[in-house]
């Protein structure tokens, strides 16, 4: 496994400090997978000592815990660490798991800066020892002893090395440098509900949206959940014949293991939880995802039939040279018979995604946007969490922020990422602070995509370029 691929095991696993924007989040197997070891390690760069030392503070002892945990040679164990809610997301054993792939591929950090928030929440920046590349780490505790840890996020922080955004045409220059396909569309909701632009960069382009199609399957469900056909508190059972690969966890949960609704849209939205998404969109039925989506789209052909994550892995990992040739040539009944006659009943082979090096047909086999159907589609979501009965859709929405964006700058977030290679979508809908004169605070909507049919992006770079639009917007007029 590479450093890389090591680093995405973390993000690919753990909710509160997940970035599912980055190359971390690649929603595809093969990239997130702790049996895939090196055998031989590259010989670690020299980085220079600590600038900076944790405080002596809730917050600043726990990051103390993790650099020492992340430096050492010994296992890193969590128990007795963190929330019980921390943990009903990420189970104990997969968090360990994750932090000592960290632990291994990183070979320690050395600490640059570190920004207080409050006794209980920081954001370190911290340079790996291996490759000198340059993290964010947030942690935050519970306010109360023993100060166990609620919050942890990490991130590549490139933006370290990039100066803030001047003006939004510095966006679309970098945009425009990463990749032969992107946008970047910016909004503000008016009082009205309307979609005033701030700024807009190619917003017809209609772009590989990876994981971001989720949002369609949740609010599939949703509306099934408001019209009385399923409850959030309903247990699903796993089934082997909706088990897809990673992202996620629930691929490890034995058949016939039950779960509420509730679990399953979290997990899919918030880790990006490919058989959480398969098992949502059995539930509701494709031909309810396809009219949910038909109405938000320019073009919905383009993403008919709706295909299931174990679907679009059959197709792109399948020993059938010819399939994803013939699947993307032909017409929409023509892609149906395909998935029924040789696709329906199959497993994906994790073996082959070793071989999925770059995109593949990015093109014609993926799901379909512009940036502002995304904000639109993601508007209309924060509006649904808004009515009785649909309110834990907030928490589905909010849980992973993208960029551990800090809750007293943007008070509330929504937002889902998406990913595969050639392909990165990143969309948001936050509301922040209310500032000296405001009763409330501005609503944005923020969808950023990026595609290279031919090559894979440079994803850290995106990243660093997001967490400077999200800093440009906190001081938006």
């Amino acid at each position: 496994m590479t450093l890389v691929q090591r680093f995405a095991a973390l993000a690919a696993l753990a909710v509160a400090f997940l970035s599912p924007s980055a190359r971390a989040q690649h929603d595809h197997a093969g990239h997130d997978h702790d049996h895939d070891h090196d055998h031989a390690q590259p010989a670690a760069m020299e980085v220079a000592p600590s600038d900076v030392e944790p405080p002596a503070t809730p917050a600043g002892e726990r990051l103390r815990w993790l650099v020492e945990g992340f430096d050492g040679d010994g296992e890193i164990t969590v128990d007795g660490l963190f929330t019980d809610e921390f943990f009903q997301a990420v189970p104990a054993d997969q968090l360990a798991r994750v932090l000592n792939n960290f632990r291994v591929g990183s070979r320690g950090f050395a600490l640059r800066r570190i920004n207080e928030e409050s006794p209980h929440r920081l954001v370190a920046v911290a340079q790996a020892r291996a490759d000198g590349s340059m993290w964010r780490m947030v942690v935050g505790t519970q306010a109360e002893p023993p100060h166990l840890i609620d919050a942890l996020f990490f991130q590549p922080a490139p933006d370290e090395a990039m100066g803030p955004l001047e003006n939004w045409e510095q966006a679309d220059a970098t945009l425009r440098e990463v990749a032969p396909q992107s946008s970047l569309v910016i909004f503000r909701l008016t009082p009205e509900g309307e979609l005033a632009p701030v700024h807009r960069f190619n917003p017809d382009e209609r772009l590989a949206i990876g994981s971001t199609f989720k949002l369609w399957v949740l609010g599939a469900l949703a509306e099934s959940i408001r019209a009385g056909e399923h409850a959030w508190s309903d247990n699903l059972m796993i089934e082997d014949a909706h088990r897809s690969l990673p992202s996620g966890v629930m691929q490890d949960l034995a058949h016939g293991a039950e779960r509420p609704i509730e679990e399953f849209a979290r997990q899919m939205i918030s880790i990006s939880d490919n058989t959480a998404t398969d098992h949502l969109l059995s539930l509701v039925g494709r031909e309810r995802v396809e009219a949910f989506m038909r109405p938000t789209v320019a073009a919905p052909e383009r993403n008919l039939p709706f295909l299931a994550t174990r679907e679009i892995f059959l197709l792109k990992l399948s020993e059938d040279e010819t399939l994803m040739q013939r699947y993307a040539s032909a017409d929409v009944e023509g892609r149906r018979r395909i998935l029924e006659e040789e696709v329906a009943g199959k497993a994906p082979n994790i073996m082959m995604a070793g071989g999925w090096t770059g995109p593949r047909a990015i093109d014609s086999i993926e799901w379909f946007a512009t940036g502002p159907e995304l904000c639109r589609l993601l508007v209309r979501l924060w509006r649904m969490s808004d009515e009785d009965g649909l309110e834990p859709m907030r928490g589905v929405l909010g849980l992973n922020n993208g960029l551990g964006l800090s809750d007293e700058k943007w008070t509330r977030t929504a937002f889902k990422g998406g990913s595969e290679p050639g392909v990165m979508s990143l969309t948001w809908v936050l509301q922040r602070a209310a500032q000296p004169g405001e009763v409330e605070g501005p609503i944005f909507a923020v969808s950023m995509t990026a595609n290279n049919p031919g090559a894979m992006l440079d994803d850290m770079r995106l990243v660093g370029l997001a967490q400077r639009i999200m800093e440009r917007l906190e001081k938006q007029p």
